[in-house]
């Protein structure tokens, strides 16, 4: 199948092969190697931002934090910068660039929070 992008370049869209039916959206979803100029505003990161903010955590810690920095900003070259070389080149032009993070310890006990990697992985999937 054939997609035409905002900029009017045709991609190829992958049609998957699953052992089972599964939702549009996931169906749907490809990996670009490369993102398109489209800008994004803040309102709509900061929707993708909530979503992450409903994941499920151990003991309601939400031990993620995301920093970002949109294209054109200071912020945006330093984060690029940080990338590995083979990266650079399909991330130049994406709308915006983020880094997450998570906290060892748990912030009432200080105690290690095991799960804290898995906690921001379910973060991330629903931002997704």
């Amino acid at each position: 199948m054939k997609e035409k992008t905002g900029n009017g370049i045709a991609r190829h869209i992958k049609s998957p092969q699953t052992d089972y039916d599964l939702h549009s959206l996931i169906e749907k979803r490809w990996s670009p190697r490369s993102f398109s100029e489209k800008e994004i505003s803040e309102e709509q990161l900061f929707e993708l931002f909530d979503a992450a903010r409903w994941a499920a955590s151990a003991f309601n810690e939400q031990p993620w934090q995301y920093v970002y920095a949109f294209r054109g900003t200071p912020g945006f070259e330093q984060l690029w910068n940080c990338l590995m070389p083979g990266n650079q080149p399909w991330t130049k032009s994406a709308a915006v660039l983020m880094v997450t993070m998570y906290r060892k310890s748990r912030k009432k006990t200080g105690t290690p929070n095991s799960s804290a990697a898995h906690d921001l992985g379910m973060a991330n999937a629903h931002l997704l």
